[in-house]
C-alpha cells in the first residue's frame, strides 16, 4: 500500500450510473458454496492454507475499497466508475465476507454438530476463530498488495455520536472496518514501481455484520492517517486525468499527503 484515503459525502446516488458496470466486474468472483470440505482434508486435518486460498483467494487490484456492508452497492458502483473512467481495478472487501459465512456453515455442519439440531459451543468457537483468522489475514494481504486504499466514510460505517474516545473521529460497530483501518495505519508503505514525477511529502505510516447484529461492540476510529477525499475531489480527478499519466498519480497530485499524526490505538509507540 502506498496511499490511503477517507472518502466522505458519498451516498446511494453517487455512483449509481456505474452500478451495472461494477456488477459485471464482480459477477465472476461470486463463488458458489463448496459443500465438499473433504477436498481440503490431508492426514485427518483440514489444510487451512488451501482453504484460505480457495475461499479468500487474492486478486490483483489497484484500489482496495473498505466499506460498511450496508454500502456494498456504493462500493460496487465506485468500482465500476474507477474502471470506466481510469481503467483501474478495485477490490471490494464484502466480496469475500459472504464466503466466510458459507465456509463456516460447511465446516460446522460436518465437524461441530452434536446431533441433528445442536452444535458444540466449544467446537463452534474454534471453527469461527479459524475462519475469521483466514479472512482477516486475506484482507490484510490485499491491503498490502493494493497501491491505494479508499475508506467509504458514511453514516453506516461511522457514528460520531457519544464518542468512546474524545480525540477519536467516531466509532464503528464493525470489527472488520476497525481492523482494516488499523491495518492501513501500521502496514508498510511502498512507493509504486513506476517513476514518481512529483515531490511528495513523507508517506505515513465489514458481511459478517449479520452474525454480530445481536452484540453491539463499538470501536473508536482514528482517521488522521487517511487523506481526506470528497465527491468534488473525485470530479476534479476525472477532469485532470491526462493521457500518458497513471490515474493514481493524478490523484496523488490533486491530494498530496501531509505528515500524519500517528495514533496509538491504545498501544505505546516509542
Amino acid at each position: 500500500m502506498f496511499r490511503a484515503f477517507n472518502l466522505e459525502g458519498v451516498d446511494a446516488g453517487t455512483f449509481e450510473s456505474w452500478k451495472e458496470d461494477g456488477d459485471a466486474l464482480f459477477s465472476n468472483q461470486k463463488k458458489s458454496v463448496q459443500n465438499a470440505i473433504s477436498l481440503y482434508i490431508q492426514n485427518d486435518a483440514i489444510n487451512g492454507l488451501k482453504v484460505k486460498g480457495d475461499w479468500f483467494g487474492q486478486t490483483t487490484a489497484d484500489v482496495f475499497i473498505s466499506h460498511s456492508h450496508s454500502d456494498e452497492k456504493i462500493a460496487i458502483g465506485m468500482a465500476g466508475w474507477l474502471r470506466k473512467t481510469f481503467g483501474l481495478t478495485a477490490f471490494i472487501d464484502s466480496c469475500v465476507w459472504g464466503h466466510a459465512n458459507d465456509l463456516l456453515r460447511t465446516i460446522d455442519n460436518q465437524y461441530c454438530k452434536l446431533n441433528a439440531t445442536t452444535y458444540s459451543y466449544d467446537l463452534r468457537n474454534r471453527s469461527t476463530s479459524h475462519v475469521h483468522m483466514m479472512l482477516s489475514t486475506a484482507l490484510t494481504q490485499m491491503i498490502d498488495s493494493c497501491e491505494c486504499v479508499v475508506f467509504l466514510n458514511t453514516p453506516s460505517a461511522v457514528s460520531t455520536e457519544e464518542l468512546l474516545e474524545k480525540d477519536s473521529d467516531g466509532q464503528t460497530s464493525s470489527p472488520w472496518i476497525y481492523a482494516e483501518l488499523v491495518t492501513m495505519q501500521v502496514i508498510r508503505r511502498r512507493k509504486p514501481g513506476r517513476p514518481i514525477r512529483r515531490t511528495m511529502t513523507k508517506a505515513s505510516r465489514e458481511g459478517m455484520t449479520e452474525s454480530m447484529d445481536s452484540i453491539d461492540v463499538q470501536y473508536p476510529l482514528y482517521l488522521n492517517d487517511l487523506t481526506a477525499l470528497t465527491v468534488m475531489d473525485l470530479n476534479k480527478w476525472a477532469k485532470a486525468q491526462r493521457i500518458g499519466q497513471h490515474a493514481l498519480d493524478t490523484l496523488y497530485d490533486i491530494k498530496p499527503e501531509s505528515v500524519p499524526v500517528r495514533e496509538t490505538f491504545g498501544e505505546i509507540v516509542d
